[in-house]
């Protein structure tokens, strides 16, 4: 046998990467995280070609992209059991983390040129490194070794119920936290799911994800705000990239191409144009369809926080809790997170745009803002974080045993 090489594929948060480092360290093999040179490509692209790509990346020519890649060169280095990224002979494997990098790294992976020049320059690492090495992606075994002697598609169990009588047979294990801007549903619901052991899943994490793929891939079709982007061409990028959900600890967190962008997503390009891309009833589809993909293969309980979770996304979730709170209210929690005071004239002014806000949520003809009909409504005006936290927390454990 020639080539000793252990393909692990699979979709984002089976277990892969884990999975192959240990497998690797068992065997004394060697370990490779497949994207490490997407990320240095793109490292290098930001560091020799500027702004050609606008910025973003989407306007550099793929060819000078993996000419530099020669050039440098850039290559794989072996570090202990593990392949990092270098660049010119450097290790470049903490600079390829950096948000600069995450945030453009999804345009250069979707290049089939850039594509092509990894998969080679893995294929070209691993074959001279007889001893062995455990590799780990989504085409491992399909494009870049399907001659590996060994390959392995990590899935997830499927659930089939707690098979506890008292639960009424309950096979989904969700509880849908709906309510509008600032009423405390994203803090309740990470803080439930603490105290539960059960996963948090924030709704927006993928359509942020996809408006910031539409910003590093698409570019100015949208003439800078994202109102103009074909809502089918957001969907197919999502889908090739792909734009998925990962398990990290006990908080999905969105990536792109295999990325981790929990921290990209975040920044003022990707909020000043994530409403325009989330009114679109195509992407809202898509996401929700994505949501409940992730969800029913996490058996274990995921908490879920958005606007139309138990409405729409999960309607037969055994329990819906929807919070409210007076603007005033949430206009004092927004600014005092904002790290600003909360003094009258402020909190006017904030009060009267979460009450527009609402009017908007609730008017809009694409799953508005509501109850659903079995929700347990609970105010929190008067009501601090641990109390609402220790009210959800006693409504899980009644209506789910085990």
């Amino acid at each position: 046998m020639t080539l000793r090489v252990i393909a692990i594929d699979g979709p984002a948060a089976s277990g892969k990467s884990s999975t192959g480092a240990l497998v690797a360290e068992r065997l004394g093999w060697a370990h490779l995280d497949s994207g490490a040179l997407y990320r240095a490509m793109t490292l290098a692209a930001l560091d020799n070609l500027g702004d050609e790509g606008g910025g973003k990346g989407e306007g550099w020519n793929p060819q000078r992209i993996v000419a530099l890649a020669q050039e440098l060169p850039i290559t794989l280095a072996l570090v202990g059991r593990e392949f990092v990224p270098t660049v010119a002979g450097v290790d470049v494997e903490e600079a390829v983390r950096s948000e600069r990098v995450t945030t453009r790294v999804s345009a250069v992976a979707a290049l089939p040129e850039v594509r092509a020049w990894v998969n080679a320059e893995q294929q070209r690492v691993v074959r001279q490194h007889p001893a062995g090495v455990v590799v780990d992606g989504r085409d491992i075994g399909t494009v870049v070794f399907p001659d590996a002697p060994s390959g392995v598609f990590l899935r997830f169990a499927t659930y089939s119920g707690n098979g506890q009588p008292a639960t009424g047979n309950v096979t989904l294990r969700v509880i849908a936290i709906d309510g509008p801007a600032a009423s405390g549903k994203s803090s309740t619901g990470a803080l439930v799911a603490e105290r539960l052991g059960w996963a948090h899943l924030d709704s927006g994490a993928l359509y942020r994800a996809m408006t910031l793929a539409a910003l590093d891939n698409l570019g100015d079709e949208g003439g800078g705000k994202g109102e103009g982007w074909n809502p089918q061409r957001i969907v197919a990028l999502a889908q090739e990239l792909p734009i998925t959900l990962a398990l990290v600890g006990r908080e999905f967190v969105p990536t792109v191409a295999g990325v981790d962008v929990e921290e990209a997503v975040r920044s003022e390009r990707v909020t000043t144009r994530v409403s325009a891309v989330a009114a679109l009833p195509e992407v809202r589809a898509w996401v929700n369809a994505e949501q409940q993909r992730v969800v029913r293969q996490h058996p274990a309980g995921v908490v879920v926080d958005g606007r139309d979770i138990g409405t729409v996304v999960f309607p037969d979730a055994p329990l819906k809790v929807f919070l409210t709170a007076t603007p005033e209210e949430r206009a004092r929690r927004r600014l005092t997170q904002r790290g600003q005071a909360p003094d009258a004239e402020r909190v006017r002014r904030e009060s009267q745009a979460l009450a527009a806000r609402d009017d908007a949520d609730r008017e809009r003809p694409v799953a508005p803002l509501k109850p659903a009909a079995d929700a347990v409504l609970l105010d929190t005006t008067h009501v601090s974080l641990e109390e609402q936290v220790a009210r959800v927390v006693a409504l899980a454990r009644a209506r789910f045993r085990g």
